[in-house]
């Protein structure tokens, strides 16, 4: 009677266009998946993760989870380990469906739990969990931070809610790797072949990344290929739209602080985002470059980064979606003005971005990839940042 009743609680209103699920249901693809044949490692990886994030494996135990966009379900095999009392996962992707249901069969102990094929803007429910999980969902979405606001108001207050944010200097590298895809692989392709092309093209790249435990033709079809649909959505921009409802607990990577006493914090000042704001205008530099630890500098101080990352992302992405050209010699120019900003601070990376500036000029499609430097130029894509919803 009880799962009853939970069942008719958990509602799908009927769906609208979506942002990942129709491309990933077209193409019959779960572009998230993970090797965990170490799954020691595998688990090892994830609660470091939590501890980043101020989640504790004591926390969890026997408390109620929500996770919004699951994908393969990889990541929901460490939640299990961690004996949740209830745990619903919520996606519409139907290779996603069946492989949550498959790790959570095998995965489960003693935990209570629903695989719901619902699109997750249309997901409702009046129950109201301790931990609110959504990870590679919230960026890109029609209006992130709507999504970030509903994501939210499922956590119980004194909950928590954890999503993951990219920003435009976040993400450069992967947006220049996307444009080289544009040039070596175009839309008029058939699916299939971009895929094979690609992934061969840019294996070189994922091999410089020791840990990577995405599969290189996932990384492919997600990040060079997938039409992202909407605007990226930064720690920044997250911490602004909870603002009065959730406070900021913790991220990954750790740089958030805050000097203040505690007995200051009361009333209004629990809001106060001044310390958190500062602290990620302060450190973006290094998110476009995950081997930097470089100085804080003057939040201030890189707003022009910020906004020339921004600005050849949207040329970028205009290519796609307006048929706009981005010539060759202007991307170039571009991404010399970034080597110049960040030269001082991370050199490795001001060289890697001068040799794609020289290469782009004059790409030959059809030979190997030619960069020896910008190859092993990864950002920190994605970032997860944590918050206890107050409201």
């Amino acid at each position: 009677m009880l799962m009853a009743r939970r069942l008719r609680s958990l509602k799908c209103a009927p769906p609208r266009p979506r942002p990942f699920v129709d491309f990933y249901m077209k193409h019959g693809v779960i572009p998230t998946r993970q090797d965990i044949s170490n799954l020691p490692r595998h688990l090892d990886r994830r609660s470091a993760l939590y501890r980043s994030l101020g989640i504790i494996p004591s926390y969890l135990r026997g408390c109620s989870i929500l996770e919004f966009g699951p994908g393969s379900g990889h990541n929901a095999v460490h939640t299990l380990s961690l004996d949740p009392k209830r745990y619903v996962l919520v996606d519409a992707n139907q290779a996603s469906l069946k492989s949550s249901r498959q790790l959570v069969a095998q995965h489960r102990r003693k935990t209570d739990c629903q695989v719901v094929d619902c699109e997750i803007e249309s997901f409702t429910t009046r129950e109201r969990f301790d931990l609110v999980l959504c990870e590679g969902v919230v960026p890109t979405q029609i209006n992130p931070a709507q999504f970030t606001r509903k994501v939210a108001h499922m956590a119980k207050p004194g909950g928590v809610v954890v999503i993951t944010c990219m920003d435009p200097v976040s993400v450069l590298p992967e947006i220049l790797r996307r444009y080289l895809a544009q040039q070596i692989a175009p839309a008029e392709l058939p699916f299939a072949e971009r895929v094979k092309i690609l992934t061969r093209y840019f294996l070189p790249h994922m091999r410089t990344l020791k840990n990577m435990s995405r599969k290189p033709e996932d990384w492919v079809i997600d990040v060079a290929i997938h039409p992202w649909s909407g605007r990226l959505f930064s720690m920044a921009t997250a911490m602004k739209a909870l603002q009065g409802r959730a406070v900021p607990l913790g991220s990954s990577p750790k740089f958030l602080t805050d000097w203040r006493w505690y007995k200051d914090i009361h009333g209004v000042s629990t809001y106060d985002l001044k310390q958190p704001l500062d602290d990620y205008h302060s450190h973006v530099h290094n998110f476009l470059d995950f081997r930097s630890e470089a100085r804080s500098k003057k939040p201030s101080s890189n707003l022009p980064l910020i906004r020339l990352a921004g600005d050849i992302y949207d040329r970028v992405y205009t290519v796609e979606r307006k048929g706009k050209p981005y010539p060759r010699t202007k991307i170039s120019q571009d991404v010399q003005k970034v080597a110049r900003m960040v030269e001082a601070d991370i050199p490795e990376a001001a060289q890697a971005l001068r040799e794609y500036a020289a290469h782009v000029k004059n790409l030959q499609v059809t030979k190997p990839s030619p960069f020896r430097h910008f190859q092993k130029l990864w950002g920190r894509g994605q970032q997860y940042i944590s918050f206890v919803v107050e409201e």
